[in-house]
């Protein structure tokens, strides 16, 4: 594959609808060409377990965007590239569920897990 999109999400607690941070990595020829890393507002709550495992708090996310207003700087890459990840599902799913919660049309992802 010449040019692709990996992609690795985290969400705030485990009702799979909001997101905390996103991480992308486009890759062209095997290399990386640029990065895109974001802490996010979920507007949502945070489960205790979670803010342990990922490390990302209340407190780390109530300045940054929310996804709704993060979407435009992302959304040409998500739907012009294929996306890898492990697991991808999950991270498809939890955008595709936030996208839903802010009233916008969720694409089709073109994506290898």
């Amino acid at each position: 594959m010449e040019e692709y999109i990996v992609l690795d999400i985290e969400s705030p607690n485990t009702l799979t609808r909001s997101i905390s941070s996103i991480g992308i990595v486009r890759v062209k020829n095997d290399k990386q060409i640029d990065a895109i890393y974001s802490l996010i507002n979920p507007d949502d709550f945070f489960e205790p377990e979670i803010i342990s495992l990922t490390g990302i708090s209340p407190e780390m996310v109530k300045n940054a965007p929310k996804f709704n207003e993060f979407w435009s700087n992302i959304e040409d890459l998500l739907l012009n590239y294929p996306i890898i990840g492990h697991n991808i599902n999950y991270d498809l799913t939890v955008i595709s569920r936030t996208l839903e919660r802010y009233g916008i049309k969720v694409p089709t992802f073109e994506y290898i897990c």
